[in-house]
């Protein structure tokens, strides 16, 4: 190959290869860019309704995330679906910092998430001093990224039914709720009818500051799952309805709930049943819960009976004898707290 003072001297085969990769580059350069600025198009077109502003965040442009509110009302309902250029559009996300202005913060009282709405932004609520009343979907996560950070004056929640399935909160996750933060009333707090479950750890620890307050909590109608410590340690439930068509609770759904001194079920309840006071699975082979507060005295088992739930007498302090008769099981921490319970007995008499 012939050579020249700077090297080797390209023939007229390299010189197309040179050409031919040139223009593969340039290609793939233009079509990257086309993609990116349609994209950047779709994510950062502006739709404005009325006080609100959104931006899309599917690639059919059919699901819009709420990302800012101008508005300066006491009483905001963030629509579930807007019209826009021919097409329906449903909200799905609220954005980082919505609600973030001194307009929102000092002036929007009750806000109505819609149930199309599946994420929260952080922050989107922060600081919103004046807010009291709140209404949001069962399943959406009201902890992550501490949407309502500072709103911590809440009187009224009301979960209504998004999917029906609620979401499920850990010990950690839920004190980042707006509820937890504002050591929120029991009494205060309304289940739509029609949600199919409540989810882990939901109203965990709601120990208020009314310490003379008693309440009935009703499990609407529609609900046939409760999670893990779902009511744990209100302490001042006094009563529990449960309806005909809830089929499964956890041991530890009302543990530590120790005023608790009645259960009532719905008639049509097939999973559940009541013998003086206490609560059995409905075949009564197995006795499931009996109230901490319940004016039990001496209790004899009935022969059907199995198995004795997990902490099924936790805190029943008003317990002094028991005949398990039949049971064959006795669940963890059964008896704990059972500081007046001075005689147990096993096996049939």
């Amino acid at each position: 190959m012939a050579r020249n003072e700077e090297g080797i001297r390209p023939n007229r085969y390299t010189t197309k290869m040179i050409l031919t990769l040139a223009l593969v580059v340039i290609a793939i350069t233009s079509l990257i860019g086309i993609m990116s600025a349609d994209d950047t198009y779709a994510y950062n077109t502006k739709i404005v309704d009325g006080d609100f502003e959104y931006r899309y965040v599917d690639e059919d442009n059919s699901e819009i995330e709420l990302y800012y509110y101008y508005g300066k009302d006491r009483y905001v309902e963030i629509p579930g679906t807007i019209e826009y250029d021919g097409k329906t559009l449903t909200v799905v996300s609220i954005g980082s910092y919505a609600f973030y202005s001194l307009d929102a913060k000092y002036n929007i009282q009750e806000i109505v998430i819609p149930d199309t709405v599946r994420t929260l932004g952080p922050n989107a609520f922060e600081n919103m001093e004046v807010l009291f009343s709140l209404s949001l979907p069962i399943n959406l996560d009201a902890s992550q990224g501490t949407p309502f950070k500072g709103c911590n004056d809440l009187e009224n929640i009301y979960f209504s039914i998004g999917t029906g399935e609620g979401h499920n909160y850990t010990k950690e996750s839920v004190k980042n709720t707006p509820w937890y933060q504002s050591r929120l009333e029991l009494g205060r707090v309304t289940f739509e009818r029609g949600i199919k479950s409540i989810g882990d750890y939901t109203l965990y620890n709601n120990e208020f500051t009314n310490w003379n307050a008693s309440y009935t909590l009703t499990i609407p109608y529609g609900v046939t799952t409760i999670g893990e410590y779902a009511f744990a340690k209100c302490s001042f439930i006094s009563k529990i309805a449960l309806p005909s068509t809830l089929t499964e609770f956890k041991t530890t759904t009302f543990l530590e709930c120790d005023k608790i001194s009645e259960f009532v079920i719905e008639n049509g309840n097939t999973a559940y049943s009541l013998n003086n006071g206490i609560l059995y699975n409905y075949n009564a082979t197995e006795l499931i819960i009996c109230p901490a507060k319940a004016n039990v005295g001496k209790i004899t088992v009935p022969a059907s009976v199995k198995k004795v739930a997990d902490y099924a007498f936790h805190n029943c302090i008003n317990l002094t004898s028991i005949d398990f008769n039949a049971v064959e099981v006795i669940g963890t921490r059964a008896l704990k707290g059972c500081t007046g319970l001075t005689r147990v007995h096993f096996g049939l008499e």
